[in-house]
């Protein structure tokens, strides 16, 4: 929540004062608690945690602005939620479910690296994800590859790969690359990780597997 409230033009003001900052840091400690944890502390606990420099009146008029600036959007589909709803929605007769397992770990493999890239805070998750499928299925040199790209493409809401794409697919690709010198080439990781977890991957076909949203993009 901190890293994509500080993109915002309003939380872009929050680098220039220490203190607001560190009330934004705790204010979104405190939403996140509340959101992902079976318990939430009060506004009068963050404002003893703060030893009393911020009141309990000041964090909830802090997560209110938070909560704006973010259009509500704290619990949206992550990336690997998308990449799995893709992948799924490829029929088997283009792309075996074995191809699809290694694909979607290829796939994983870059969200992994975007996720400690600070590039990519201004992109969508589904912008992410178009992207990472598209590298996996050129990597696999899957025959199909237009026609399932097209069908990734619909379910995004996309007519073609948009500039914002390709310019996502080249940084992924790049990243990734950067992390693979001196290790294990990312084609044979990608595999390797495949056959270890093979027996485990199965096609998921439940809407369970998404993580709660309010608004999905």
């Amino acid at each position: 929540y901190l890293d994509r409230y500080l993109t915002t033009e309003t939380g872009s003001y929050t680098l220039m004062d220490k203190k607001d900052f560190q009330l934004v840091a705790m204010t979104c400690l405190y939403t996140a608690i509340k959101i992902h944890e079976p318990e939430a502390m009060t506004p009068d606990v963050m404002a003893k945690l703060s030893h009393y420099v911020y009141t309990a009146e000041e964090f909830e008029q802090c997560e209110l602005k938070v909560l704006k600036c973010l259009n509500w959007r704290m619990n949206p589909p992550t990336t690997m939620a998308f990449i799995r709803r893709f992948f799924q929605m490829i029929p088997s007769d283009l792309i075996e479910d074995s191809d699809q397992n290694y694909g979607m770990k290829f796939a994983n493999l870059q969200v992994e690296e975007a996720v400690n890239n600070s590039c990519f805070l201004g992109l969508s998750s589904s912008t992410i994800a178009v992207a990472a499928v598209a590298n996996s299925l050129a990597l696999m040199g899957c025959k199909n590859e237009h026609f399932a790209m097209k069908i990734v493409l619909d379910a995004a809401g996309m007519n073609e790969l948009s500039i914002e794409v390709r310019e996502a697919q080249y940084m992924l690709s790049d990243c990734t690359q950067k992390s693979s010198l001196g290790s294990t080439p990312i084609k044979s990781r990608a595999k390797e990780t495949n056959q270890r977890r093979k027996p485990l991957l199965r096609r998921r076909s439940s809407l369970d597997e998404s993580p709660r949203s309010v608004v999905s993009r």
